[in-house]
């Protein structure tokens, strides 16, 4: 697990790029497959926020990334 986090802090782009598909998985898609209701929704915020910590992935402006 280490790695991984070693990984996502060296490289922002695709940091940025995991947080954005793991949020839009466990949003949008999780719900919709297992719990259509608020709290399926607010679960996904849950598990979304879990795994972007497990990982390690981090959000940072688009603009921030691409001017460096």
């Amino acid at each position: 697990m280490n790695t991984i986090q070693t990984f996502f802090s060296k490289h922002p782009k695709w940091s940025y790029t995991g947080n954005f598909v793991v949020t839009l998985a466990c949003v949008a898609v999780f719900p919709s497959l297992f719990m259509p209701t608020v709290s399926g929704v607010l679960l996904g915020f849950v598990a979304a926020t879990a795994i972007n910590y497990a990982l390690g992935l981090k959000w940072k402006p688009l603009r921030e990334l691409t001017s460096k």
